[in-house]
């Protein structure tokens, strides 16, 4: 009951719970019980993403690399003591293990990217920490295309046995115009607080409930927001996480439009950006065993056509052993675009 609920849920974060329950045969009130359960005891959470290229920003940043575990424990308690902040605001998602980590994040402009790295250096030596190792990969948003954004439904229905054909990637905005001050509140508000009813979220902004629903139905319509679904995938017996970067022939990347060759399972991908260059992918396996499988994918992948460019890099994450140095926290990205 549990996982046709989580399934649906990734594969529909914009249903009611009332449509939900029709689409899935189950009464409404079981399904209500079952998901508030999973919510309480943190199976799954909500979150939303707000729509980077709408706010204005021009890149994605990847950075990733090999470290020591010495400088890993330095990190931690730099993060642990917030002084993250002065560099991070821009980091959304972030993984490192004893040995190997890697960051995603969005800039306004590569001069953004500089500062950033600038700062990095003055809070936790950023060069010592990584060393020569440290790669950084600059995909600009207008030349990227992201059909997964942390799109967990495949991988859930495949824990179900049921075909799913969900993909949930950043769309282009459907409307592209300045917000409101209200607008950018409500926005703002969303993005760090997902379950946050209506009577708060009227209340913090100085609104009706009419008007803060109004304003926020709006803002998913028009693309400014993405409704995301995240699982504790430890509880689902995932123990590894792997991260792929690799380089692309330009004159072949049509064939990345179907990168699933002679039949490859590829269900464990929930995150994929790529330009006409290089790509990235994110995917959780429940062993390491099973983790090499991405590694026959790119191997086939590369023999069954002539997309990649030498060999991908891969690191495998411990989801246990690992830390996080960032959680899918995009409200600090908002900062500067609501006091606009």
């Amino acid at each position: 009951m549990e996982l046709r609920a989580l399934c649906g849920m990734a594969c529909n974060p914009n249903k009611s719970l009332k449509d939900l329950s029709e689409d899935l045969g189950i009464n409404y009130w079981t399904l209500y019980k079952t998901v508030e359960r999973m919510r309480r005891v943190g199976i799954f959470r909500e979150i939303t993403i707000p729509n980077f290229r709408m706010l204005g920003y021009e890149l994605f940043v990847v950075g990733y690399g090999n470290l020591t575990k010495k400088k890993v424990t330095e990190i931690q308690k730099v993060r642990d003591s917030g002084s993250l902040k002065g560099f991070s605001a821009n980091i959304f998602y972030g993984l490192a293990e004893s040995y190997r980590g890697f960051v995603m994040g969005t800039a306004k402009n590569y001069t953004d990217v500089k500062r950033t790295l600038v700062a990095a250096e003055r809070v936790i030596r950023l060069r010592e920490v990584m060393g020569s190792d440290v790669k950084i990969v600059l995909l600009p948003f207008e030349l990227t295309k992201i059909p997964l954004l942390f799109d967990f439904s495949r991988l859930l229905c495949r824990e179900i046995h049921v075909n799913c054909n969900c993909t949930h990637g950043m769309s282009d905005p459907r409307i592209n115009r300045r917000l409101s001050s209200r607008e950018r509140q409500i926005l703002y508000e969303l993005t760090k607080n997902p379950n946050i009813s209506l009577s708060e979220l009227s209340e913090r902004v100085g609104v009706t409930i009419q008007t803060a629903s109004k304003i926020k139905n709006r803002l998913y319509d028009e693309g400014w927001l993405l409704r995301r679904i995240i699982p504790d995938l430890s509880l689902l017996d995932y123990e590894v996480l792997v991260f792929a970067h690799w380089n692309m022939n330009p004159d072949a990347v049509s064939l990345v439009e179907d990168m699933n060759p002679e039949g490859i399972d590829i269900s464990n991908i929930i995150f994929l950006a790529y330009d006409i260059l290089e790509g990235i992918a994110v995917a959780p396996f429940k062993n390491l065993k099973e983790s090499r499988e991405i590694i026959s994918f790119f191997e086939q992948f590369g023999a069954a056509s002539s997309v990649l460019v030498g060999e991908p890099r891969i690191l495998f994450l411990s989801l246990q052993e690992s830390i996080k140095i960032r959680d899918h926290d995009y409200a600090p990205l908002l900062t500067d675009f609501i006091s606009n």
